[in-house]
Parts: C-alpha cells; structure tokens; sequence
C-alpha cells in the first residue's frame, strides 16, 4: 500500500475553546499530520474500524486526497509513543480480536458430564469385550472336544469295519465247515446203513 504525503499542517484558531482533539473548531494551533484510516490504525495499534470510530467521534478535520481516498488531521500528540491509543469501549473487540474466547463457567460441568459419561462407556465395552472373549473360548474348546470324538469315532468307525470284514471271513469259513461236516455225516450215514444190513454187511466184508 503506497501511503499518502506526510504533511504538517498548523489550523488557524478559529473559536475560544483551544481542548486539542475535540473537534475542527477547537484544534486551533494544533500540530497535526494527515493520515489514512490505515496509517491511523498502524500509529496507534488498532484496527482500520476503530480509528474510523474515533475520527467520527473526535471530529478530525478531512480531506480527499490524492489517490482519492480520505486523510485525517491527526494531532500529533495522538502519534507520540508516551500516548496511549484513544479507544472506547466500543473498540475493544477490536482491537484484542485475537485474543482466544472465554470458556463460559458452566462449559466446564458440561465436559466434565460428558467425561464421566464417556468413561462409563468404555468400562461397559470393556465388559462386554471380556464377555464376547469368554464366550469365544468356551466355543473354542467346544470345536476342539467336537474334533477330538470325531476323530475317535473315525478311529472306531476303522476298527469296525475291520472287524465287520473278519466276521464275513469267519462266518464264510464256518459255512465251509458246515457243509463239510454234513458231508461226513452223509458218509457215516451211509456206512453204517451198510454196515447194520446183512447183505450190506456181507458185501461189506468181501469188499474188505
């Protein structure tokens, strides 16, 4: 931003009451220097709004200048360092507008409630955590015993069917035997038919 010509100006008495800043008409013999709202606002640390609030409450002389913007006649009593800014109550948003909020009081018991209840939640997930965790486990050693007899049963499922394929065995080898034994018995049978009758036995004898 280019500033305005800085120029010293001397405004001639015009009425009785010589009270600096006050007004166009008591600033009579009063060193001043024109300035920009902006200039203003820089010399005295605040903002652009609350110089233009004080140049209206003061009633500082103004005038275009030549970039057509407007200059104040600022006396300069108002630019020295010892001087402290002229500012309202009116400007002090302004000027402390960085300044960080104020929490109000009853914030604190608010976050504080919620604190409380927050932490109350999390002990309840936790509980629930632990509980879920049980109940895996239990159902862990539930699959593991379920494995454990299912593989027994397929052990004994092999030895059944092992077993089944030897009694087949021995039942086939008994009906064997059987239908050999009933053999013998017909021969027996027959023999001793031969045997007890005469004409069998006689024939029996010369075979012998």
């Amino acid at each position: 931003m280019n500033s305005a010509p800085i120029t010293l100006t001397v405004i001639p008495h015009v009425m009785g009451d010589d009270t600096p800043g006050a007004g166009p008409d008591i600033m009579a013999d009063t060193e001043t220097r024109w300035l920009g709202y902006d200039e203003i606002a820089k010399a005295l640390g605040i903002a652009p709004a609350s110089a233009r609030r004080l140049v209206a409450r003061r009633q500082w002389p103004r005038k275009p200048g030549n970039d057509g913007r407007a200059l104040i006649a600022i006396p300069l009593d108002r630019l020295t360092p010892d001087s402290p800014p002229d500012v309202s109550p009116a400007d002090i948003p302004d000027v402390a507008h960085d300044s960080p909020p104020r929490v109000p009081p009853d914030v604190i018991p608010d976050t504080v409630a919620i604190l409380a209840a927050m932490g109350r939640h999390v002990e309840h997930l936790e509980q629930e955590l632990g509980n879920v965790r049980g109940e895996r486990d239990a159902a862990k050693a539930e699959r593991d015993a379920a494995i454990a007899r299912a593989t027994a049963l397929t052990g004994e499922a092999a030895i059944a069917s092992a077993l089944r394929t030897t009694l087949d065995a021995l039942k086939t080898a008994l009906e064997a035997e059987k239908g050999r034994l009933i053999e013998v018995r017909a021969d027996r049978d027959r023999w001793h038919q031969e045997a007890v009758a005469p004409r069998g036995l006689f024939k029996w004898l010369r075979r012998a």
